[in-house]
This record gives structure tokens, C-alpha cells and sequence, in this order.
């Protein structure tokens, strides 16, 4: 058994805290870039906080935007359920200049959401994927927009310049990465383009990668009941012990992608997503 979390399990945020979150919800809108008379759609699900639309709602109408609110749904735990959304989803998709997606595993292999499908489409994309919430408006979201991109290039060029990244954890994990790529600046959004919010990280892309990785949470098997270990060996995953979950969502073999490592010092570690 493992366990899964969705927006349901998070508190709400009083009526009145709204004024909390509008930082956060500006820094949003700077990041989209939202102009006067622009098609915003805010993508939801039913589970989330009413404060939080309410305040991306009031921030993109500050600026003169034409916001729509679409309510849907919860997608499927770490995107099991591949198979098409409604047929109005990628309509309203279509005709947005932005989206603002408030779901907790929308984007993570579900088909009409996927990242190939973003990009065929004009609309900035932004995903608030688990971080729709007060917390997350409250925090991280908070942090500086040029700030952080300051921090990004300068963390950026000394990834650049390594050899080889370590990465180790109390848990056990002990992760080599070589012969890796940065993924470079994220500059402001330009149309297909999707980024995660609050903004975060640097993801390099890796062709070699050696070591144990303990599973703390992941969008395949939630978090595990058991010890779950990920061996991987020149990028390849060679063995995994623990969680059954893992073997089956992708029975066919798995490798490293891309790894992130976070930089906004506002956002909070404990209880975070590995």
C-alpha cells in the first residue's frame, strides 16, 4: 500500500488571508506576462482552496486580463489515466493567451495535458502543479521574480563548469551524475512554453548517472509504505527494490532523464517532493 495526496488533503486559508496572497499572485502574473485584454484560463480542480482562485482570479482581472475559470475534476494519481480529458479542456486550451493550471498531477502523463501537447498550442503555459495553495502563495511565490533569475544563472554557470554533481540524502540516496547539460535560463515565457510556479530550479540532463536512489515520494507510487531503492548504472535503471508500483507503470524499462536542483530559498523543505 502507498499513499497519494491530492489538494484534498490541504488546508484552506481564511476568507480575509486573501491580502496575504497577492504578492505571490503578482509575482504570477509577472512571470506569465499577462497584458490588457489578454485570454487568461484558470484551469482548477474542485479541491482547491476557493482563496486561491479567488486571489490569481483578482490579479489577472488587476490587470485588465479576460479571466475564465474552468473547474474540473481531479486527474489521476501520477497520471495513470492516459486516455483523453473532456473535449472542452484542449478547446478552451486553444483559444487562451495563458493558462494558469491548478492541478495536482495535470500535467504528468495525461494525455491532453502532456508537454508535446502545450507546445502545439499558443497559450503561456504555468503550472502551479501541488503548490496551488496559501502556503505555497505565502512563501515561495513571494520570492523576487529578477532575484530569482540572478540566483538561477549564477547556480546555472557553476553546474555549467562541473565535472560531476553528487547528490546524497539521510535516507540513503547516493546519486552520481556526469556528463551532464543545463537546461540554460528560463527568460520570460514565449507561446508553448510551460514552466512550473512558484519558480525554483535548475534541471541538467545527465548521460551518465551511477548510485541508490530511496524513493520519498514519487507521482508513480506515492509515497511508499515500504523501503523503495532505484539502482541505476550508466543511466539505466538496473534494479528496483521495494514499491511494485514502480515496476508497473513503466514495465518496459526506465532511465535518468533530468534532475533539478531547487534555489528559492522561500520555499518550505519540510514535507517537500522528491
Amino acid at each position: 500500500m502507498t499513499t497519494f495526496f491530492s489538494y484534498l488533503d490541504t488546508p484552506t486559508a481564511s476568507p480575509l488571508s486573501i491580502a496575504e496572497l497577492m504578492p505571490g499572485t503578482h509575482n504570477l502574473m509577472e512571470y506569465a506576462a499577462v497584458k490588457p485584454g489578454e485570454q487568461v484560463l484558470v484551469l482548477t480542480e474542485h479541491g482547491v482552496d476557493p482563496v486561491v482562485i479567488q486571489a490569481i482570479e483578482a490579479a489577472a482581472a488587476y490587470r485588465l486580463a479576460d479571466v475564465h475559470i474552468l473547474s474540473v475534476p481531479a486527474f489521476s494519481a501520477g497520471g495513470h489515466d492516459r486516455q483523453p480529458t473532456s473535449p472542452l479542456l484542449p478547446a478552451a486550451h486553444a483559444a487562451a493567451d495563458v493558462v494558469i493550471s491548478l492541478t495536482w498531477w495535470g500535467e504528468v502523463h495525461t494525455a491532453g495535458l502532456f508537454f508535446d501537447e502545450i507546445a502545439r498550442h499558443k497559450a503561456r503555459f504555468v503550472s502551479l502543479h501541488q503548490t496551488a495553495t496559501a502556503a505555497a502563495l505565502a512563501t515561495g511565490a513571494r520570492f523576487p521574480l529578477d532575484l530569482y533569475f540572478a540566483i538561477e544563472a549564477k547556480a546555472t554557470a557553476k553546474l555549467a563548469a562541473a565535472s560531476e554533481i553528487r547528490v546524497t540524502t539521510a535516507l540513503g540516496t547516493d546519486l552520481t551524475f556526469r556528463d551532464f547539460t543545463t537546461s540554460g535560463h528560463h527568460a520570460p515565457l514565449t507561446s508553448g512554453m510551460w514552466r512550473p510556479f512558484p519558480y525554483g530550479g535548475v534541471n541538467f540532463y545527465p548521460d551518465r548517472t551511477d548510485g541508490i536512489a530511496v524513493i520519498e515520494e514519487s507521482t508513480a507510487a506515492g509515497v511508499p509504505a515500504q523501503r523503495t531503492t532505484v539502482e541505476l548504472t550508466a543511466n539505466q535503471v538496473a534494479d528496483i527494490q521495494g514499491a511494485a508500483e514502480l515496476k508497473q507503470y513503466s514495465p518496459n524499462g526506465y532511465y535518468m532523464r533530468h534532475a533539478l536542483i531547487g534555489l528559492n530559498p522561500k520555499v518550505r523543505l519540510a514535507g517537500g517532493m522528491s
